[in-house]
């Protein structure tokens, strides 16, 4: 007697069978995992990081649609991400720079463009806003640009944790700007750990001016991975090594004295504040040097910002967990697995 399993028990089967022998190997094909094809299969995951993170403080879940419409990739574009076109200056090349906010961006901009700011594009710079231009861009490429060449597209990234302190610091102080230019009352003072993790509540409730100048600051890098595919990568921590070849002698630039100058990019008003950094050079300041003591004591807070971040590691085989965070990998390798087989991730 023949026995004939049911197809969805045969399915069944197969998904435990691909998820168990999950190929480890694919994080080598790509620095960067996700694409812009895999941004709808994460939108649940993310939100619940999110919530998660929020369980960690005791707040309560938030609806995924305030979610959504706080960290909609159109909401930090103009200033923040999206693309420049960088025409090489004999007229034959275009180089796509898909911006990351955070990962020395301006400063990159400022040494592809012979220092000038992005704040200060001049009107035959190409800047794209979203995937949709970007398409459009290369389809009339060929008809409307015939003897150049488009290349590659490159973006650099840094290690998620490292990137989210930095973004942490400066929120505080871009704060204290703007509540000081509108005179919305007393300034962030950062004197305890308590001070931070105060911060931290309010980021996470999205009611304070903090929370709404820490949104674009401490955004996740796949908001960008999602919204565009990068062809080559560069890494911070390696960044002059991986600027001059991946950048420099890959692109030919030689010729056009590129030799990274990682005194541009800073804000005009940085040399005020000793927590901002250069592409080269990480600086630290009280502040977080205070938020470097709580990840280390509290280990409710440090489970909330790997949550947050857990997309970015999902998205960046060369990065690791924290190690406090070891205890998150079924989540990693939950993520990794939704981004291989295209498939939801069970509650």
């Amino acid at each position: 007697m023949t026995l004939i399993l049911p197809v969805f028990v045969l399915l069944l089967i197969c998904r435990i069978t691909l998820s168990s022998s999950f190929d480890e190997s694919y994080l080598d094909k790509s620095p960067i995992l996700c694409r812009r094809k895999h941004r709808d299969i994460f939108h649940s995951f993310v939100a619940d990081r999110w919530d998660a993170a929020r369980m960690s403080f005791g707040l309560p879940s938030m609806n995924v649609s305030i979610y959504s419409n706080h960290f909609n990739y159109r909401t930090f574009v103009q200033f923040h991400s999206g693309i420049v076109i960088f025409t090489t200056p004999d007229n034959l090349t275009d180089i796509p720079y898909v911006r990351i906010y955070k990962c020395a961006n301006e400063a990159i901009v400022q040494n592809l463009f012979f220092g000038k700011k992005f704040r200060d594009v001049p009107a035959n710079w190409i800047t794209i806003k979203n995937y949709q231009e970007f398409i459009k861009y290369k389809n009339d490429y060929a008809i409307e640009r015939p003897n150049r060449v488009l290349k590659k597209s490159f973006t650099f990234v840094r290690d998620p944790l490292v990137r989210f302190e930095s973004g942490f610091t400066e929120a505080i102080w871009q704060t204290n700007e703007f509540i000081q230019r509108h005179k919305l009352g007393p300034q962030i003072n950062v004197t305890s750990v308590e001070d931070i993790k105060s911060l931290m509540v309010q980021f996470l409730e999205l009611n304070s001016p903090f929370s709404r100048r820490a949104g674009d600051h401490l955004s996740t890098m796949s908001k960008v991975f999602f919204e565009f595919d990068i062809d080559i990568v560069g890494y911070l921590e390696s960044f002059l090594t991986d600027w001059q070849a991946k950048i420099v002698t890959a692109y030919n630039l030689d010729s056009y004295n590129h030799t990274f100058n990682h005194k541009l990019g800073k804000h005009s008003s940085a040399i005020n504040h000793p927590g901002m950094e250069t592409s080269t050079q990480l600086r630290i300041n009280s502040a977080r040097l205070y938020f470097q003591k709580l990840l280390e004591a509290d280990s409710n807070v440090m489970s909330a910002v790997c949550h947050l971040l857990m997309i970015d590691y999902v998205c960046l085989a060369k990065y690791s967990l924290p190690a406090k965070c070891q205890h998150l990998y079924p989540i990693l390798d939950a993520g990794r697995k939704l981004l291989q087989l295209g498939t939801p991730i069970p509650n």
